[in-house]
């Protein structure tokens, strides 16, 4: 079987791994802690990064962010179709309600016209907006009246107009994962970043349990939600080979379009001008197709694949959070995630295996014309 996913093997994971468990350091705060938060820092060329044990975690940290600056925002913007741990963050505290805006038949990102419309039907004052760069495709919106936060979970290492995504001057704050699946990862973890001081002090406070400068003195109800010295020891080494990494996974995509590109039955989630995708995951939406019978196809062929996320509307617990009458869904009720599916992408993949699954993709197609061909005659 073909993953859809592997880690990539960093050259110096074993030896910061020793390193840690040498130094009997294994919890927060420690030297790899530190040198991940400056290295993240210099790269993204922003004034304040917090390791967290998550990107939900770092998500969470958002919503506290933005109620801490304005206590009177009580709603904020979301897309849809996206993963559930981006709506999540926001509930969680019961304070803040979701308006769900549909996503865009191309880029897969916020349909932007619905979004102007909607931002010109609220006030600054009591909404914010959430961007959320999907499968690492950038998303920028010039807005500097309403309050902008970014779920980059995917989006990480992605730019527009050569600025990285998370740190544009309209945002308040970004949060980042480095789960297992994402291009760098510690495993499991997370990060804020921001370019706010009181935002990144608020932040730092509620993840350590609301600490104050005085030891068990806590100052507001916090959470534990800090990254250990183990995994800040992977996220550095991966940090390390950043370029390496990137450089794999853009080849891989490049060789999915160029062998694709002529199929009438395909098309690829486009990428607005002077923007980077990140090259998270790489999917193709698929004409006339169900992701039910494409991967039942690809399992049986050894590939495995991913849906698309699906629509709020789809998901039985968001109907305690959005009102379903008045949410209407046009790209998402044509079910966007039954014909979009991801193959692996993962930077260690080989040229055979590349190869295999681009022939496997053909086949199916060809399948789907021979099918289609019979319901004709």
């Amino acid at each position: 079987m073909i993953p859809i996913y592997q880690i990539y093997q960093a050259p110096n994971t074993r030896k910061y791994v020793d390193k840690v468990l040498k130094s009997n350091w294994l919890t927060t705060g420690g030297y790899f802690n530190i040198a991940a938060e400056e290295k993240l820092k210099e790269i993204l060329k922003c004034k304040y990064v917090l390791l967290t044990n998550n990107g939900t975690t770092a998500s969470h940290l958002l919503s506290k962010v933005i109620k801490n600056k304005n206590n009177k925002i009580n709603k904020i913007i979301c897309q849809d179709n996206v993963y559930v741990a981006a709506w999540n963050a926001f509930l969680f505290d019961g304070n803040m309600g979701l308006e769900i805006i549909d996503i865009d038949n191309k880029t897969w990102n916020y349909d932007r016209e619905k979004l102007e419309k909607k931002l010109s039907e609220n006030s600054s004052d009591t909404t914010a907006v959430l961007i959320v760069h999907n499968i690492g495709n950038p998303f920028i919106i010039k807005n500097e009246k309403f309050t902008i936060v970014e779920d980059n979970c995917e989006g990480f290492l992605g730019s527009y107009n050569n600025i990285k995504t998370g740190t544009a001057k309209n945002c308040l704050a970004s949060s980042i994962s480095f789960f297992a699946n994402k291009n760098i990862t510690s495993g499991e973890g997370g990060a804020v970043i921001t370019n706010d001081e009181s935002s990144y002090l608020y932040a730092k406070n509620l993840h350590a349990q609301g600490q104050s400068e005085t030891r068990f003195i806590h100052n507001n109800l916090g959470y534990n939600y800090r990254m250990t010295n183990l995994n800040a020891a992977i996220l550095l080494s991966q940090i390390e080979v950043m370029d390496n990494i990137l450089q794999k996974k853009k080849e891989i995509v490049e060789f999915y379009k160029r062998e694709l590109k002529e199929i009438e039955e395909i098309s690829f989630q486009e990428v607005d001008n002077n923007c980077e995708h990140s090259n998270w995951l790489f999917g193709v939406r698929i004409k006339n197709s169900t992701y039910k019978i494409a991967n039942r196809f690809f399992q049986l062929n050894g590939i495995e694949t991913r849906p698309m996320f699906y629509s709020a509307m789809e998901q039985p617990y968001m109907q305690n959070y959005i009102n379903q009458k008045k949410v209407i869904l046009d790209i998402s009720n044509q079910k966007i995630n039954d014909e979009i599916v991801f193959f692996p992408s993962y930077p260690s993949l080989k040229k055979t295996e590349l190869k295999t699954v681009v022939r496997m993709i053909k086949q199916y197609i060809k399948n789907l014309k021979e099918i289609s061909l019979l319901k004709t005659t």
